[in-house]
């Protein structure tokens, strides 16, 4: 009989919804515990102890005062029992209390049925051992270890007398075998106030999927009104499901969002698509899909894709779940075939660019690549290393003309490592062809000339272990005219730190730059001792030109003696201090070209303030403030202000209020935000509510995944 009461009331703790994943619940605040339970042997026959007894051997025993009858994992107490020694049948008229390693229940009445292994119980209240969790029955019938039925039906993880929220059924029955309950006229109710209802559900009695209805999901915000999601989850197969999203927007009307998720052997991936029929403020028909998938193709080969598709530029500023200019200006789609070896990989590619912001125009989509084919090999031979790395791709662009390049990279290295010194020398060949679409054949080809060395000066005295690190890098490229060359996906990154030491300040084969320069960089550390840990770290470099470089991306560049001098400081104390500033400043006036700045302070676990400024010149100035502070012992205050000092206008502004109880938890966020950085860009606003039910799951929009994708990420 042990068994079908364990499942019985275990399954409680899972919703009357088909998949509920809730996180780790936190029951810290919660007072009530349930009454301590000494183990019972479960193989041990019954046993019975009372004040009194009075029968005859093999007739009706009658049982009081202090009635304890153990046996088969469980002890009931009552002040009187009936026990019937020929068909092995307690009866308990009075109040009993049963307990067992996982569940314990108080009954007005009760009986037991040993040989049969049924039980029935009146007016039950019963709580869960081994996972938080009580509520109430008017009845449970237990058949066996196959079925069990329960009329007035109550759940909820809250303490006695603070049932915030709380799950209700007029009559429930679980079928052990199939593992599925089945409820009639389910209820939820948070904070006395009904929520939920369905006449029938069906629902998961283990840990195995079931189809059924998920919890709904609800938000507001200017582009499309009230929003509200109901989810549909279908159990394909074990290796496969889907979940129909029907979502009714206010402004917009009713969109059906799919999502399949499949695993076969050693391939997985799943997709998603959203369809509009009638967009009732555009008067368009809009959809969105999104398939990836990943897989390996024996042992050294792999295959990844993503294919996206959008009916509109404007689709995730409508229908996105972030804010459209946090949204990327394009989406890749591509198909990729990769193989790897010990000293190689080789990689096959086709891929395509999305418009996802309606102010770029199709001109400046970047161009598809149909097909590319990567390799690289490495070899040492002694102290030499052999390498060569290459490309061949074919360019296709809707609005220009494209082309076919190959790029081809030949190296030999020498290196030589020792504790507190390096160096490092390498000669490359790089030799670049084209042949285009407008019957131009091009070519450039030019050596590559370099010597990295390093070393390491150690202080190990005092608290603190410092370093000092003198670094040298040269680079010779010569000049080549590269003007006439195309530009199919070069690009000049944002100067850093990190660039002074690269042979090439192009992204993309389209530019090499030509280079007569010296690296000089010097970084500063203090180190702990005991950890290993970096507790201050201070970089500065410059590169100084022999002869100025000269190739640009569409032009020559002008001359000049320096590069821009970059310098990088951080620090991070035990008491939760961060700082980390970083500055790129030109070379012979001084100022800041881009600078960056970053102080963090954690004062506890529930409690911390950021403060971020960057800027980069003629281009943006922004601050960035944000942090969490309690304000009670439940109450919690969240917040972000990130604010143009250029355009003087509020770009992203968040201000949460976050509750927490013993069993509930409940998120409320406003969110102001510009749909783009320019003076005069349209702001939105966001309303997200949620409620956690600890133990249940959410209902309600993710506010906790706002609030983490907003603050949290960023720490």
């Amino acid at each position: 009989m042990r068994h079908p009461a364990l499942l019985l009331l275990c399954c409680l703790l899972t919703p009357f919804v088909a998949e509920s994943r809730p996180e780790q619940a936190d029951f810290s605040q919660c007072h009530w515990q349930p009454p301590a339970f000494e183990p019972v042997d479960e193989q041990a026959p019954p046993r019975i102890q009372a004040d009194r007894m009075r029968g005859k051997p093999g007739e009706t025993t009658r049982l009081q005062g202090n009635v304890v009858i153990t046996g088969q994992g469980m002890r009931m107490h009552s002040e009187q029992a009936l026990f019937d020694q020929t068909s092995y049948q307690a009866h308990f008229p009075q109040p009993l209390l049963l307990q067992s390693a996982l569940l314990g229940l108080r009954a007005q009445t009760g009986r037991l049925d040993w040989k049969n292994r049924q039980a029935r119980f009146e007016q039950a209240e019963y709580w869960l051992q081994s996972a938080r969790g009580r509520g109430q029955a008017g009845r449970i019938q237990l058949q066996g270890q196959k079925q069990a039925e329960l009329e007035q039906f109550s759940f909820t993880t809250c303490d006695p007398q603070q049932s915030q929220w709380q799950l209700q059924a007029r009559s429930v029955r679980l079928d052990m075998e199939k593992h599925v309950g089945y409820a009639r006229h389910a209820r939820l109710k948070l904070l006395g106030v009904p929520v939920f209802y369905t006449p029938w559900l069906r629902f998961p009695l283990s840990g195995q999927r079931q189809s059924g209805l998920l919890a709904p999901t609800f938000q507001y915000n200017e582009d499309t009104g009230f929003d509200y999601r109901q989810p549909y989850y279908w159990n394909i197969a074990p290796n496969q499901d889907m979940t129909f999203t029907p979502r009714f927007t206010v402004r917009r009307g009713w969109l059906l969002g799919l999502e399949h998720r499949y695993w076969l052997g050693s391939h997985k991936g799943q997709w998603q698509a959203e369809y509009l029929p009638d967009d009732r403020v555009d008067g368009q028909t809009r959809h969105m899909f999104n398939l990836e998938h990943r897989g390996r193709l024996g042992r050294h080969w792999t295959v990844s894709s993503r294919l996206f598709d959008v009916s509109d530029p404007d689709y995730f500023r409508d229908f996105g779940n972030t804010p459209a200019r946090t949204v990327l200006s394009y989406q890749r789609s591509h198909l990729t075939l990769a193989g790897r070896w010990r000293h190689g990989e080789l990689r096959l590619l086709a891929d395509r660019y999305t418009i996802l912001d309606s102010n770029i125009s199709e001109n400046n989509l970047p161009w598809r690549r149909l097909p590319s084919l990567q390799g690289r090999w490495q070899g040492h031979l002694g102290p030499w290393v052999i390498g060569m790395d290459g490309e061949w791709v074919q360019f296709d662009h809707d609005r220009l003309s494209g082309g076919r390049r190959s790029d081809l990279n030949l190296w030999l290295g020498w290196e030589h490592w020792n504790p507190g010194q390096f160096l490092r020398a390498r000669a490359a060949w790089r030799q670049t062809e084209y042949d285009l679409d407008d019957s131009r054949k091009l070519s450039r080809g030019l050596p590559l000339l370099s010597l990295d060395a390093g070393l390491v000066f150690e202080n190990p005295t005092g608290r603190w272990r410092k370093t000092l690190e003198p670094r040298l890098y040269a680079l010779y490229v010569p000049y080549r005219q590269q003007q006439d060359l195309p530009l199919f996906d070069t690009t000049e990154p944002s100067f850093s730190f990190q660039q002074l030491f690269r042979d090439n300040r192009f992204s993309g084969a389209d530019r090499q730059s030509d280079a007569q320069q010296l690296t000089l960089a010097l970084s500063h550390r203090w180190l702990d001792p005991a950890s290993g840990q970096e507790k201050l770290a201070l970089h500065i470099g410059q590169i100084r030109y022999i002869e100025a470089p000269r190739v640009g991306l569409r032009a020559e560049k002008p001359p000049a003696d320096s590069s821009p001098l970059a310098a990088q400081v951080d620090f991070r104390s035990a008491s939760g201090w961060l700082i980390s500033a970083g500055v790129v400043a030109n070379g012979e006036t001084g100022d800041a070209e881009k600078s960056s700045f970053r102080i963090r302070k954690r004062f506890a676990a529930d409690r911390f303030l950021q403060l971020g400024y960057r800027q980069q010149q003629d281009r943006l100035e922004q601050i960035d403030l944000f942090g969490q502070w309690p304000l009670h012992e439940r109450w919690h205050v969240l917040g972000r202000v990130n604010w143009s000092l250029k355009n003087r206008r509020n770009l992203d502004s968040l201000l949460g209020l976050e509750y927490e109880s013993c069993c509930l938890q409940s998120r409320l966020v406003l969110r102001r935000y510009a749909l783009d950085d320019s003076g005069n860009g349209q702001q939105r606003t966001g309303i997200f509510l949620e409620f956690n039910l600890k133990g249940m799951g959410s209902l309600g929009r993710s506010a906790k995944e706002l609030l983490q994708r907003s603050l949290f990420d960023r720490i």
